[in-house]
């Protein structure tokens, strides 16, 4: 089931649908979109309104409950993301020298900006687009266009770590 988040296998089925994202302890906060294990994003009502509103029935979302300790449940709405869509725009002969690593298959960056910022993708294919996943790019793996990153910074959103990568 994890292999459908990263890779184009289709959508989740009701029964492969996560229901909870149980925490090992109490939290108070929790960014727009995080990470969790086993490749599952989890996604606050807010930021799952802006992506839908950009890119509507692309993207699968479902209700997730957050159990903490002593049975509370957290407070605010979160969802289940599987992004929907799965580019191939990513264009190693054009990247900076050293911001990858060629795997014969696909390709491994790291999470630095100077890293990030040698990525090159094309775009043609990313035009319109606002977030993706590279069926070539292993790491990073998360893709979103300035115009998403702008409107969740706008109301004030927390997104995970990211950088700047190139257009060509």
């Amino acid at each position: 089931v994890s292999r459908k988040f990263t890779f184009d296998d289709g959508p989740l089925a009701d029964v492969e649908l996560g229901k909870e994202f149980r925490t090992e302890k109490g939290i108070k906060e929790i960014a727009a979109m995080a990470k969790t294990s086993n490749r599952l994003l989890i996604v606050h009502q807010a930021l799952k309104e802006l992506i839908e509103a950009l890119e509507p029935d692309v993207h699968q979302f479902w209700p997730m409950k957050i159990p903490m300790l002593r049975g509370k449940v957290f407070p605010k709405p979160y969802f289940g993301l599987r992004i929907g869509q799965f580019l191939n725009s990513f264009r190693p002969d054009e990247s900076a020298e050293g911001s990858f690593d060629d795997r014969g298959s696909s390709y491994n960056s790291y999470d630095t900006k100077r890293d990030t910022a040698g990525l090159a993708f094309s775009g043609q294919v990313i035009a319109g687009k606002h977030l993706w996943r590279e069926e070539k790019m292993r790491r990073p793996n998360i893709f979103m266009s300035d115009i998403m990153q702008q409107r969740a910074a706008d109301a004030g959103l927390q997104l995970p770590k990211h950088f700047q990568a190139q257009v060509v």
